[in-house]
């Protein structure tokens, strides 16, 4: 019989392939890999995605060198592009057509990955024939080997946070979620932890992974989880933060973490955000209620947060009806040194942040239509600097280097993300999965 959460893993699964664009939370500048946000877990393998499913998050996410605390956290590029297209294939950067023979086999479609720390090799996760790591030479384009995670389940995110230490996080059949630590270079697993709740989010931190829990089948209060490298726990619960999954409705909330001062920002519909220091775990609750009515058994809401520098959080999302219609939740800032927030773009679903400029978009709520709010350009400080394609969907936006690829249903650009001006239009419209930098989180697939 299915389970709710297996129907809402269908319906994950569908609007992943029907289009719906993925954004998650950018990279800071620290020397430790980021990560995006996830939801949807899922135990079987996902269907290759079609032309608008170029699932291209806000989070394909690259380590870069440390920065002062008031500067964004933004992607860094990578040198090398790549594409899941059923195998991983290198693309040309000038084309973006695959490089004759530079091609490595997958054992199924891949949605997470993360690069070793000298970027000279990659894991991607794997469902076939269980919950792997499929660990790749970025020099040779030749698998090395597998790693198994677990006997069942999903394997769903994956975070390289040293040279010889891998962390995979694998969602179970009973909807728990498991991580794993393996060795990079043996790819045995040297420990495993069972955390007790359902995966709703997460990113890496300092050599380790945040995640936010939520009850088994309900809606309910949440729970922090830092895991260290050596598979330490620590926990701190989220009374105010409600999360879960009652079919036909899936409640997520958001996570942005300020690296610099070792704290992170959670954030849901109709809640106080909450500030926890990841030092001491200790939470506190700030009155501040953004937009937006809390979950329930009747309402859902997803939420993303984005750390921006400066105290600054960037949030999106959806506000979901149990009838199956949902209203974006616009993009609010909310400035954490005067606990005020600015709504900048009623129809936003989704941002990020490249090179000091807010990008702002929407793409429809899975089967809801075709209008999107093209995509708006904004300082970190809101004001607008740029708006281009009109009221078009936009199914992805990818930094290249200084500028982004922005994907749309009619048409694949770059531009330039200062300026909003278009450089290049692209003949191939048609794509995989593009891999730029770490996206060790699924993006997220209901919007």
């Amino acid at each position: 019989m299915e389970t709710p959460r297996g129907r809402r893993i269908t319906s994950a699964r569908r609007a992943k392939q029907d289009g719906a664009a993925s954004v998650a939370s950018e990279a800071p500048r620290d020397p430790e890999p980021t990560v995006t946000r996830i939801v949807g877990m899922s135990f079987t393998q996902p269907s290759r995605p079609r032309a608008l499913s170029i699932v291209l998050c806000c989070t394909l996410l690259l380590a870069a060198t440390a920065a002062d605390s008031q500067r964004p956290h933004e992607r860094a590029a990578s040198p090398r592009l790549y594409e899941i297209a059923g195998d991983f294939v290198r693309l040309d950067p000038e084309t973006l057509h695959p490089v004759r023979g530079q091609r490595a086999p997958l054992g199924s479609d891949s949605w997470a990955w993360s690069f070793a720390p000298g970027r000279d090799r990659i894991a991607l996760v794997s469902d076939s024939p269980g919950p792997e790591l499929r660990l790749i030479d970025l020099r040779t384009m030749r698998v090395i080997g597998d790693a198994r995670l677990a006997r069942r389940g999903s394997a769903w995110a994956t975070a390289w946070v040293s040279s010889r230490r891998l962390l995979g996080v694998v969602v179970t059949r009973a909807d728990d979620t498991l991580v794993a630590g393996v060795d990079s270079t043996t790819r045995r697993v040297v420990w495993r932890r069972t955390l007790g709740g359902s995966l709703r989010v997460g990113e890496a931190f300092h050599n380790g992974l945040v995640l936010i829990l939520g009850p088994h089948r309900d809606v309910g209060p949440s729970r922090l989880v830092r895991v260290t490298a050596g598979g330490g726990i620590r926990s701190a619960s989220l009374e105010g933060i409600r999360s879960g999954s009652v079919s036909p409705l899936d409640s997520r909330p958001g996570l942005a973490i300020d690296h610099s001062e070792a704290r992170a920002f959670v954030v849901q519909a109709g809640a106080p955000v909450a500030e926890v220091d990841l030092r001491t775990l200790q939470v506190h609750e700030h009155p501040l209620l953004l937009g937006g009515r809390a979950p329930d058994a009747t309402t859902g809401a997803t939420r993303d947060a984005l750390w921006l520098g400066k105290g600054l959080l960037a949030v999106t999302g959806w506000d979901i009806r149990s009838s199956g219609g949902a209203t974006p939740a616009g993009l609010t800032l909310v400035n954490t040194l005067t606990w005020s927030a600015r709504k900048i773009h009623r129809r936003a679903t989704h941002a990020m942040v490249w090179h000091y400029t807010l990008l702002a978009s929407s793409f429809p709520y899975p089967g809801r239509g075709t209008l999107g709010s093209g995509l708006t350009g904004y300082s970190l400080a809101g004001e607008r600097k740029f708006h281009r394609y009109g009221h078009e969907p936009v199914a992805g936006v990818q930094p290249l280097g200084s500028k982004v690829l922005v994907m749309t249903p009619r048409r694949t650009t770059l531009i330039d993300v200062r300026t909003g001006r278009e450089l290049r239009r692209y003949r191939r419209l048609r794509f995989g999965t593009p891999v730029v930098g770490d996206r060790s989180f699924p993006p997220t697939a209901d919007g």
